[in-house]
This record gives structure tokens, C-alpha cells and sequence, in this order.
């Protein structure tokens, strides 16, 4: 009845949209009429386009494939987008008009499910404070048309966030037991496994071109192309595998959690950490370097116990060891940036990269001052640049200001920066009430390594735009997890027993 309750009565089904169900992943109740005219939509749809082009028969049968696997259990489609994601540009479809990559097609299929659910009744999605955050940033962004003059890259950049806002709702539907953060943080550690094999290639033999050489050594890239965004990805990954292994340390913490990470799981995870961090020093990111191990401080001091005095300690130590090394002289090197006023400073290979940044803040700054309320356009900043720098040694814009806060302010003027800067606050507000709510160990690790990567990434985001290359699914799909605390599975009574024994 509860179901039929759910399609005929549009009150009751409004309501649940807005309260939202403890559990609505599978469709064994649907009725299988309608599944039975979804398939035969979605063959006639297929032999349609096949008559056309090819490639959109392949593109078709991906998507189909993945609308009904996503169909039966919408968790797995955000698990496909979060392992579509370090693959994304490996064998891209180009249609012309567009260029459809692997988590393009994964994220369609999968909103394309979550849609049919909404109407069928078996997914009630609701708006909590992220995602309210996350969709006013959207709503600027779209507002800022009125400023842009490249609208195809408007268009791309309104996309880009709110793909990302509608997978937030869609992962915080279904990312609710430790069953289904267990399988994020499956698929999360077999993917940093991979991508850290890959790099470790590219550094080992050379194989980035010669700008990524530093010191006679290729900064690892990976298959984002480029190092930094690289690193950005591994700071959205690899804390939330340390903040678990060591939430886990503790003998007590340990036998709580054993159930939901341990045996072959828990070695992958271990390996994962350890390749993914010697991955993100590979990569040779300043902005990655600061952000990455801020995020293992959060990681460590939040963890408490043994666990904080001890990390702590060594991380002195290290630190100390690393500057009187002979190598201090080369890490310090690597941090000293220009200054955002100075113009005229003499560019050398050593200070090229730190000049053409400052360039790009500057010229953000300029067209946040033209347009001081709605920016220049989502996505307009390459439009604005030449016309916006005053350093004529850095003519060619790089796609952003190399600043998410920037980025922000320039593209969509001061309500865009406003917009972020909730959203930041929001997220870190939810994450210090599910610290207190957190009412096992194994939720509690999850929340800290939240924590971390959200550190992580905004730190990272001063002197870089992490929103590129589908990380802000990523992003989203971490801060989603942050429901497993005040889930009713979060603390099973196996957990509850273990808590109150020890």
C-alpha cells in the first residue's frame, strides 16, 4: 500500500519528498509493467540511433546498461560515477558537437534512473543544508548569464556544479550504512591503487613532457593530464582512507569495527594509503604538498589518543629532519611564491609558474572590479583574460584564476564568492555536528576523514581550481557520506554492544 500511497496520492508523495525515506535503494517492489515499457523505450531508442551513427549506439548501450543497474540500486550508479571519474577521458566518445566521456554518460545514466524512481515513488530525495548551499552557488552561476558572452562555456561551467549537486542528493540518498561506505571506500582504494601504478610509470620512465620536469624528475599526472588536479584528486581520496585506518588502531575501536573493514579489505586500504600518499609527493604540488598534510594533521588531531600526541611528535620530527636535510634548501625553494602585486618582477624557470598564477589572480581581481556583482560569466573567465591582465608576459589564460575563491568572485561576482564561501561553511558546520553524533568508530573515522579532505581541498583551492575534471563529483560524494551519521544503520547492535562493553 505504502507504494500505491506513493503514486496516486500527490500530498503524501510531496511530503515524503521533503522528509525523505531511512532506506530507498531497491525497486523489487516496482511493478513490472513499467520496467517492461522503460526496456522497450530504450531498445527502439537504440536501433533509432544506430541508423544514424555508431557512436551513439555505443554511447546508448553504455547508458542503458548503467540506467538499469542504477535503476535497481541507485547507490551503485554513484559508485560507477565515483570509478568512472579517474577514467573519465580514457576513450571519449567526440560526437562532434560534444565530447562524451565516461563519467558524462555514467552521471546521465544514473540521473536518468533516480528520475524514473522520483516518479515511481521509490526515491524521496530532500534538501538538507549542503545541498540547499550547493544549489543557491548553481542558481548564481545560471543568474550570471546575464553577464556572459561565451555562453557554450557558461553553459559547461552551470553543468559542471550542477551535475555535482544533483549527485550530492542523489549519494546522500543512498550513502546511509556502513555497508554502502564500505563499498565507496572499496572502489575508492582499487581506484588509488591504479592511478598510483600509472604515475609511478610516468615518473619512473619519463613519459610527462618537459615542463613536468623538476630537478630531472617528471611530476606525476596520472589521467588528469595535469599534476596539480592530480593532487587534487588524491587529497579527495587517500585522508579518508588514513582517518580510517587509524580510527581503527585502537584495540577496543578495532573489534567495533571489524565487521565493516577487515581481512582482504583492510589490506587494500592499507596499500591504497601508502601508494596514494608516496603518489601525492610524486606529483610534486606545492598547493597538494600544503593541503594533503593539513589534512593528515586533521586526520591525526581528530583521531585523538595515542593516535594525536604521537603524530603529532613525529610530524615535528620530520619536518625538522626534511629542512636541515640537503634537500631543506630545495623544499623551501619550492614554496616561495611572488607577490600578487608585483608585475615586474624578473620570470625565471624557477618562478614562471608562481608568475603566470599571480598573473591569473590579478586578472581575476580586474574583472571582479568590472563587474563587481554577477562577475563576467560562469565559465567566462578565458573570455575576460587578455582584457583583464596587465602583465604582457602571461597573454594566455589557463581556463581559470588558479584560485577557487577567485574563481568564484571573477565568474560570478560577489553573491557567486558569498555563495562558495556558505557552501565551505555549511560543510563545515555539518561535519562538526556529525563528530558529535558519530556513535561508533567506524562512522566517527568516516566524519574525520570528511573532515580532512574537505581541509585538504580548500586549502588546496587558494592557489588552485579543484572544480575541473569531475572532482567536484568526488567532492560531493565524500561530503554525502556524511550521512551515514544519524542513519539508523549507522550503529548496528553488534556496534551499540561493543561500544557499552568497552
Amino acid at each position: 500500500m505504502a507504494g500505491t500511497d506513493a503514486v496516486t496520492d500527490p500530498a503524501s508523495a510531496m511530503t515524503r519528498f521533503r522528509t525523505g525515506p531511512p532506506d530507498s535503494r531497491s525497486l523489487h517492489g516496482a511493478d513490472p509493467r513499467q520496467l517492461a515499457v522503460v526496456a522497450v523505450a530504450a531498445v527502439v531508442a537504440s536501433i533509432s540511433l544506430i541508423s544514424v551513427d555508431a557512436r551513439l549506439f555505443v554511447v546508448a548501450s553504455v547508458v542503458a546498461a548503467l540506467f538499469v543497474i542504477a535503476l535497481r540500486d541507485l547507490s551503485i550508479g554513484v559508485l560507477v560515477i565515483v570509478a568512472s571519474v579517474p577514467v573519465q577521458t580514457v576513450a571519449s566518445l567526440d560526437l562532434g558537437l560534444a565530447t562524451l566521456t565516461w563519467t558524462k554518460m555514467a552521471v546521465l545514466a544514473t540521473l536518468a534512473a533516480w528520475a524514473v524512481r522520483i516518479i515511481t515513488g521509490h526515491s524521496r530525495p530532500r534538501l538538507d543544508g549542503i545541498g540547499a548551499a550547493l544549489g543557491c552557488y548553481v542558481l548564481v552561476l545560471a543568474l550570471s548569464i546575464v553577464e556572459a558572452r561565451n555562453v557554450a562555456a557558461w553553459a559547461e561551467e552551470v553543468y559542471r556544479w550542477s551535475a555535482a549537486f544533483a549527485v550530492y542528493l542523489i549519494a546522500a540518498e543512498t550513502l546511509r550504512s556502513p555497508r554502502d561506505i564500505r563499498r565507496l571506500v572499496l572502489v575508492t582504494a582499487a581506484a588509488v591503487l591504479a592511478l598510483s601504478g600509472y604515475a609511478a610509470w610516468q615518473v619512473l620512465t619519463g613519459a610527462g613532457p618537459e615542463t613536468f620536469s623538476v630537478g630531472g624528475v617528471t611530476r606525476a599526472y596520472a589521467t588528469f593530464g595535469e599534476p596539480n588536479p592530480f593532487a587534487g584528486y588524491i587529497e579527495m581520496t587517500v585522508p579518508l582512507l588514513i582517518a580510517l585506518l587509524l580510527g581503527l588502531l585502537p584495540a577496543r575501536r578495532r573489534r567495533v569495527a571489524s565487521a565493516q573493514l577487515a581481512g582482504p579489505a583492510l589490506v587494500a586500504v592499507l596499500l591504497a594509503a601508502i601508494s596514494g600518499t608516496a603518489t601525492l609527493f610524486a606529483t610534486q604540488s606545492r598547493g597538494g604538498y600544503v593541503g594533503f598534510l593539513t589534512g593528515l594533521g586533521v586526520v591525526v588531531w581528530l583521531t585523538g589518543g595515542k593516535v594525536r600526541w604521537l603524530g603529532t611528535f613525529a610530524a615535528g620530527i620530520c619536518v625538522l629532519a626534511v629542512l636541515i636535510s640537503p634537500y631543506g634548501d630545495r623544499v623551501t625553494a619550492r614554496f616561495r611564491a611572488e607577490s600578487l602585486t608585483t608585475s615586474e618582477t624578473q620570470v625565471t624557470t624557477d618562478n614562471f609558474a608562481a608568475q603566470e598564477r599571480s598573473a591569473h589572480w590579478r586578472a581575476a581581481v580586474n574583472m571582479a572590479r568590472s563587474s563587481p556583482i554577477l562577475g563576467v560569466g560562469a565559465g567566462n573567465f578565458d573570455e575576460r583574460y587578455r582584457e583583464s591582465t596587465v602583465v604582457w608576459r602571461f597573454r594566455i589564460p589557463r581556463g581559470h584564476a588558479h584560485n577557487a575563491y577567485l574563481q568564484a568572485l571573477a565568474q560570478a561576482g560577489l553573491l557567486g564568492l558569498l555563495s562558495y564561501l556558505t557552501l565551505l561553511l555549511i560543510v563545515a558546520r555539518s561535519t562538526v555536528r556529525a563528530l558529535g553524533g558519530a556513535g561508533d568508530p567506524f562512522s566517527r573515522s568516516v566524519v574525520v576523514g570528511v573532515a580532512a579532505v574537505t581541509t585538504a581541498v580548500a586549502l588546496h583551492n587558494m592557489v588552485e581550481y579543484l572544480h575541473v575534471l569531475s572532482l567536484g563529483l568526488q567532492l560531493s560524494v565524500v561530503w554525502a557520506a556524511l550521512h551515514i551519521v544519524g542513519s539508523r544503520q549507522s550503529v548496528t547492535p553488534y556496534d551499540a554492544a561493543q561500544v557499552a562493553a568497552a
